[in-house]
């Protein structure tokens, strides 16, 4: 194998998922009282090595206090890539802002200027779900999942049974036992999508069977019954008063 082949593997090996890393999320979930953020899904990667070297390296001109938060808040601009399906400041936007302001700024500069607007409590979520993605990256390689609801880790070969898989958290799972406590609201079960399309492929198949059966019934008498065959219409016939008048 050529090594430069090799090397762009390594590059992919550990990432989140298959797109480049980017994983969707909702950072929010939790927060009841904001219907749309508490819904909103993020699409977030880790940051790279590269980027943590430029991470360290920007926040080196802070004092010590400051120098905690800078890493913070940059790590936070570079992982971020959208909120519902929307690009984090695209390419246009920020032409258009550089335009307007008479500037030259790249995105990561544009985004460190967007960033000083948030609440603290927003920035504090944010990396604590970036802390939990890293994390979940471990299990990743590990073949561990952990439950949401309790924190509890799993080999992935030996779930509790009746554990069920969820979508846009940092755990991966809901074990059998919280599932009998939790408010299964709070949660998107993997599951569910899966039952819901089986029953409309169930329902979907039910009309095509009654379609082509309907199709198929190519006699019918004079009472209105149907038959698939002339022998059964044949020897319905002989009764039925109806076909006798």
């Amino acid at each position: 194998m050529d090594s430069s082949v090799l090397l762009n593997q390594l590059e992919n090996l550990a990432a989140l998922t298959n797109r480049n890393g980017l994983l969707e999320i909702k950072p929010f979930r939790t927060w009841k009282g904001s219907k749309y953020w508490s819904t909103a899904i993020f699409t977030m990667r880790l940051c790279n090595g590269g980027e943590v070297l430029d991470i360290a390296s920007y926040s080196d001109q802070f004092t010590q206090d400051a120098k905690e938060k800078a890493i913070k808040i940059d790590t936070i601009i570079r992982s971020l890539y959208e909120i519902n399906g929307i690009a984090v400041i695209s390419p246009e936007e920020l032409s258009k802002y550089n335009q307007n302001h008479s500037t030259n700024l790249t995105r990561i500069e544009r985004l460190r200027i967007w960033v000083k607007d948030l609440e603290q409590l927003v920035i504090d979520v944010l990396y604590t779900t970036y802390i939990g993605l890293q994390l979940k990256q471990v299990r990743l390689v590990t073949s561990q999942v952990m439950c949401e609801a309790c924190g509890m880790y799993y080999e992935k070969e030996k779930l509790p049974e009746g554990s069920k898989y969820i979508k846009y958290s940092v755990g991966e799972i809901v074990c059998s036992e919280c599932l009998k406590t939790a408010s299964l609201d709070d949660f998107d079960f993997e599951e569910e999508e899966l039952k819901v399309e089986t029953k409309q492929n169930e329902s979907e198949e039910q009309v095509s069977e009654q379609q082509t059966y309907k199709e198929k019934a190519s006699y019918i008498c004079a009472c209105k019954s149907e038959f698939n065959t002339l022998e059964e219409f044949t020897s319905h016939r002989v009764d039925c008063p109806e076909a006798n008048k």
